[in-house]
């Protein structure tokens, strides 16, 4: 992982309110959501929102969809630096993977170099990733004077890539623009 970047996005934290955008998406979040959470109440729910920069929004959709666990991780936030693990059930002895991991507006700030490593980790998380991707230069410039959207790719060229590690991916929606698009890990 690109260390550097990371201390770049820290400095932004550091600075304002940053990494907001999925507080706008809300509502679609959830509806797509809702598609993979169980119907039995008896299965227990666990949601993470991985990069999600400041943003409180994992809480609410916890909340309004009644998970029993709604975590945020984001490497450049203070108290979000470790993705939380979740506990085995008694007497399986196996890690259980998050019911849904959202990945709101995180991997057109991956650098290139460090794509495959993060899909190897979300993969490793959950068999359900939500991605929302921009693929359009950012407004934000990094400190080092970079564009904060450091990886753009178009729309196939992501979901190429995200179905090496999730076969039943597939995109849901573009933007009317063209900037961004969701794609979902579940069939």
């Amino acid at each position: 992982m690109n260390w550097d970047n990371i201390g770049q996005y820290e400095q932004v934290h550091q600075a304002k309110k940053y990494g907001v955008s999925s507080e706008i998406l809300e509502q679609e979040l959830m509806k797509l959501l809702t598609e993979v959470l169980p119907t039995c109440s008896d299965i227990p729910v666990y949601l993470l929102d991985w990069g999600a920069g400041q943003s409180q929004v994992i809480k609410r959709i916890g909340h309004r969809l009644m998970a029993d666990l709604a975590e945020a991780y984001d490497p450049a936030v203070n108290g979000r630096r470790t993705i939380p693990t979740l506990r085995p059930p008694a007497r399986s002895g196996l890690l259980p993977l998050w019911t849904a991991v959202l990945c709101t507006d995180v991997m057109e700030h991956i650098p290139e170099e460090d794509v495959e490593e993060v899909l190897t980790i979300l993969e490793a998380l959950s068999h359900n990733v939500l991605f929302t991707i921009h693929m359009a230069p950012a407004i934000e410039v990094l400190p080092n004077g970079k564009n904060a959207h450091c990886t753009l790719k178009h729309a196939g060229e992501w979901l190429d890539l995200i179905k090496e590690h999730w076969p039943t991916a597939r995109i849901v929606k573009k933007d009317l623009a063209g900037n961004r698009v969701w794609i979902v890990t579940w069939p």
